[in-house]
């Protein structure tokens, strides 16, 4: 009974011990090391997607890379950026040229641009002898569409001559283009009462 006793006692401190050394073994391999280092091709993708998930906004020199060491100077702290990263793996020296390779537009956006807004086209629908719109205000460049809904053909004729959408049937359209600013009368050439007005600013 005692020599059973002393085998158990002597296999589990051999377990034991084999425990320890794996633990050893791997803490020595793995843990030794630095967990957050990645590769090269899996970093700049990850910090391009990054960037471009933000509009390019930001410049590449504002990116911190905490996984890798970007400026190759053998540890990895702030200094490690995408600039840096493309500098020193990809031979590109500016901001631009970095953000170009991650996918972004080759103008880089501005606060200061201001975007200029497209035509619009204003309808005017001719129903029941009236225009939809006596007054319609628009801005240079802004279009115009009048259709005509009666069973009586319809025409916006202005006064002073300057546009004529000529005679409309039913369900029949004519657009026209303002591109000088003013004020338009217009009326119908078959039936004089009906007028309307556009104002060009």
């Amino acid at each position: 009974m005692k020599k059973k006793y002393n085998s158990i006692i002597a296999i589990t401190f051999v377990i034991i011990f084999i425990i320890a050394l794996l633990f050893i073994l791997f803490y020595s391999t793995c843990f030794g090391c630095n967990p957050k280092v990645t590769s090269l091709e899996s970093t700049i993708t990850n910090y391009c997607v990054f960037l471009t998930r933000n509009d390019c906004k930001d410049s590449s020199n504002s990116i911190i890379i905490d996984d890798f060491d970007a400026n190759k100077d053998g540890k990895i702290d702030s200094a490690d950026t995408l600039l840096e990263l493309c500098k020193n793996y990809y031979d590109i020296d500016t901001d631009l040229e970095c953000k170009i390779m991650c996918g972004c537009p080759e103008i880089e956006p501005s606060e200061n641009t201001s975007t200029i807004p497209l035509p619009k086209t204003y309808d005017v629908a001719i129903r029941n002898f009236v225009y939809s719109l006596t007054i319609t205000n628009i801005k240079v460049g802004d279009s115009v569409k009048w259709t005509n809904f009666d069973v009586n053909a319809h025409t916006a004729t202005a006064d002073d001559g300057s546009f004529d959408t000529g005679l409309l049937s039913k369900g029949e359209s004519k657009t026209i283009v303002f591109d000088t600013a003013g004020t338009y009368v217009y009326h119908c050439s078959t039936h004089s009462w009906m007028m309307g007005k556009i104002v060009v600013k």
